[in-house]
């Protein structure tokens, strides 16, 4: 007799652990999706001349574009040689 009070609580909460998931992946992806879309339409707008800012918080201007990499100037004159997706930014 309580076996069946154990059984039927038991599911319930398997039940309720399942929707908790279920909606934190749903929420979890939309947001993922959102981010991801900022990231791709940012690193196609990135043009000569552009300041930016990288995930490690270097600031540098836009020099030369090559095909997944970037020239950057930084104040003090150095150039660097950057992944373009490591650009956290574009700053207008």
């Amino acid at each position: 007799m309580i076996w069946n009070y154990v059984l039927g609580a038991s599911i319930a909460l398997i039940i309720l652990i399942i929707l908790v998931l279920l909606v934190y992946s749903i929420f979890n992806y939309r947001s993922v999706k959102k981010r991801r879309k900022y990231f791709e339409d940012l690193h196609k707008s990135i043009s000569v001349g552009s300041e930016v800012i990288f995930s490690n918080g270097i600031y540098g201007k836009v020099k030369r574009i090559q095909d997944d990499y970037l020239d950057i100037e930084i104040k003090s004159g150095a150039i660097l040689k950057v992944s373009r997706y490591a650009v956290s930014e574009i700053i207008k």
